[in-house]
């Protein structure tokens, strides 16, 4: 695990790990999260959309886009998805088209970028089991935050994966780590109360909502 400044530190060092800053392609929802948009479109990479309906990402289309995109030698550097409460939808991914999008990942050889920052945020009937727990993959990575669930001025965030890809992350991070003070205020107070916390916190955004 590797604590970061935000989850959006999180996206920026996965993706420089996998991009080499010459035709990157990256596979992801046609409506995203316009950070994750704005730093891509920045770093000069090229964008694919797949279009979603109600349950998210239409897996069925990324198969075509995929198989498109092999056959004009033109391999994504990874696939880029918010299954659950995906940003800006709403929309969550059932379990049979996470299981559809794992497999096609592993047939094409394409590590996934899950960024799940909303994945705690949940109060209504069951919620389908992260990508990550789904699939062994060396490829995977799992980021999230706790700006949803504690406080967004923490700017707390947090990269899952296994080595070696945990280490090709780690070798991009150029700064001193994540702030301290933030992570060791943030470890006392959920230390011993993390899941009654956050019960807590989404019986008042059921309210709000």
């Amino acid at each position: 695990m590797l604590i970061t400044n935000g989850s959006m530190q999180s996206i920026m060092l996965a993706t420089e790990a996998l991009c080499t800053g010459t035709d990157d392609i990256v596979v992801l929802e046609e409506y995203c999260y316009v950070g994750t948009i704005s730093a891509y479109r920045t770093s000069g990479i090229e964008m694919v959309g797949i279009p979603l309906d109600e349950h998210g990402m239409k897996v069925d289309v990324l198969a075509g886009t995929l198989e498109r995109l092999a056959d004009e030698g033109r391999k994504p550097r990874f696939i880029y998805t918010l299954a659950t409460y995906q940003n800006p939808t709403g929309t969550m991914m059932p379990r049979d088209r996470r299981e559809k999008l794992v497999e096609l990942a592993a047939k094409h050889d394409i590590p996934v970028i899950e960024d799940n920052c909303y994945g705690d945020v949940h109060y209504d009937g069951e919620k389908p089991p992260a990508l990550y727990a789904l699939d062994d993959d060396p490829r995977q990575i799992y980021i999230c935050s706790l700006s949803k669930i504690f406080a967004p001025g923490v700017r707390l965030g947090y990269v899952i994966a296994k080595p070696p890809m945990l280490e090709r992350i780690l070798a991009h991070r150029m700064d001193a780590g994540p702030n301290t003070l933030a992570s060791a205020i943030t470890h006392e107070y959920l230390k011993d109360r993390l899941w009654s916390h956050i019960e807590t916190a989404n019986d008042a955004l059921k309210t709000k909502r």
